[in-house]
């Protein structure tokens, strides 16, 4: 089947199949910038405590290095588990905080799936035919195209922060250290939080064209649609979804008729059966709504709020919930109960 031919939107079957083996609508894009901004966000809050932690890790470090041939090779080994310890303090909540937020930017996109099918190898992956069309064809050309953009607007983002700051620095040649590592800790933090932003407008557009190449991926011909019609007509769970759609609609369209009703029969909590009988009207008690369980607490709450009232009796509740649909008159045989 060409793919001119599918002109049709996906069917809630296929787009399910799509699920199973994997395939979302999902941009690369998007994980990396939550990433980023969210580490960014933290180091913006901690920033004086990690500043805090190096400064005091490199005054120790100042002092013990003119002794190192007095510490020994304990005494080096103590100096680098601090050192490592030191990075461990400042960097893992960054590199933590990034990857919550990366897989926060993936099941934004694609949802709570685990997906087996997805794991397995795929050969075409290692087809070199493919992977030279993939480079070479449309998905290479934009993924050139966002890469030239990308890098464009960085550039640009970067100039605009960069280019004042160096107009500046002569007159900061001569300035304490303290307003130096200022500006320059502002600067560098105004850059990138402007990275992050165009980072999150590029995963927005990243994210849209996945959408329109996966929509185009999973539409169908007309053709493919009445088979998979077709086949699913015989499927004992497509017509076991189908009654339970049908059950679902006919309650809730019981419900709304119990205000209308003349008395309510109960179990009293597991069944509830409403019946209308109005002599100008009906010729027999007819059965406006039934319910079983939270359907039936559901009538009981209606038939309250309506002041429709609630005729306890557990028998006749169950046998007529068991024999009598709704807008069916009650059989003979219950009348003398009604």
């Amino acid at each position: 089947m060409s793919q001119q031919e599918r002109t049709e939107k996906a069917t809630p079957k296929k787009r399910e199949d799509a699920k199973k083996k994997g395939q979302f609508a999902k941009g690369a894009e998007l994980p990396t910038a939550f990433a980023f901004l969210s580490a960014l966000f933290l180091i913006n809050i901690l920033g004086s405590d990690i500043f805090e932690q190096i400064a005091l890790f490199v005054h120790d470090i100042s002092l013990k290095i003119p002794h190192l041939t007095e510490l020994g090779p304990a005494g080096v080994q103590i100096l680098m588990t601090d050192a490592v310890t030191t990075l461990a303090i400042v960097v893992l909540p960054v590199i933590l905080i990034g990857m919550v937020a990366a897989g926060a930017g993936n099941v934004a996109q694609t949802g709570f799936a685990f997906t087996p099918e997805a794991l397995k190898p795929k050969p075409e992956k290692f087809n070199p035919v493919s992977n030279i069309k993939r480079v070479f064809g449309l998905d290479g050309l934009v993924n050139l195209a966002k890469s030239t953009v990308k890098l464009a607007l960085f550039g640009s983002v970067a100039y605009g922060v960069l280019y004042p700051m160096i107009e500046k620095a002569p007159t900061l040649v001569n300035a304490p250290v303290a307003t130096v590592a200022n500006e320059l800790t502002s600067t560098l933090y105004s850059l990138a939080l402007r990275y992050g932003i165009v980072m999150i407008v590029l995963a927005g557009a990243d994210y849209a064209y996945a959408k329109y190449k996966h929509e185009k991926s999973l539409r169908m011909s007309k053709q493919e649609i009445r088979d998979e019609f077709k086949s699913q007509e015989g499927d004992p769970w497509i017509k076991a979804q189908r009654r339970r759609s049908a059950r679902a609609l006919s309650q809730k369209r019981s419900i709304s008729n119990v205000p209308e009703a003349t008395v309510v029969v109960t179990n009293p909590t597991h069944y509830a059966v409403a019946l209308r009988y109005e002599r100008e009207k009906d010729a027999a008690p007819i059965v406006v709504a039934k319910g079983a369980d939270l359907i039936a607490k559901r009538i009981r709450e209606v038939a309250t709020e309506h002041e429709v009232p609630l005729y306890e009796n557990p028998p006749l509740a169950r046998a007529l919930y068991r024999v009598v649909e709704p807008d069916q008159i009650v059989p003979i045989e219950f009348f003398g109960a009604v």
